[in-house]
């Protein structure tokens, strides 16, 4: 919801917005990974403001392949007690953005099996509040997202 007031700091740059960064240069894949934050608000206005983000990243970056990225799943007991941020409404939110991508220029990556505890659960092993995962694991995450053929 903040993704077009928050500023973010780029290595060698002055904070940016995201309107400002994706309009300034031209990218080859554009890689969006939004939603779990949202998975309480109202899903119709969340899945709204997707869509035209979808589009703000179309239009400026027409060349570019958009790459939607699956929302985390969280951990068993986390999934257990909370009710809006749990696995069956971020694996159904998950279901609805996935749909957006075309096959084409739009794709889906769902990098869940990485981290699942085989029961379609964020493992306990990769997190230490049951929602994030571990920076340990960002460089194994950062290398399954560019092995995938997209």
């Amino acid at each position: 919801y903040k993704v077009h007031s928050e500023k973010v700091a780029l290595p060698g740059r002055d904070a940016q917005t995201f309107a400002e960064v994706i309009r300034n240069k031209q990218y080859r894949r554009v890689y969006v990974m939004l939603g779990v934050n949202e998975i309480g608000y109202n899903r119709s206005t969340t899945l709204k403001r997707f869509s035209e983000l979808l589009e703000e990243i179309r239009q400026n970056q027409p060349d570019a392949t958009i790459v939607i990225c699956a929302n985390l799943r969280v951990g068993a007991a986390r999934s257990a007690r909370d009710k809006s941020v749990n696995n069956p409404n971020i694996d159904q939110y998950n279901q609805t953005i996935a749909a957006y991508a075309d096959g084409n220029r739009i794709k889906y990556l769902d990098v869940n099996p990485l981290f699942d505890d085989g029961q379609g659960n964020l493992g306990a092993e990769y997190t230490s509040d049951g929602t994030h995962v571990l920076a340990k694991y960002y460089r194994t995450w950062a290398q399954w997202i560019a092995d995938q053929p997209v």
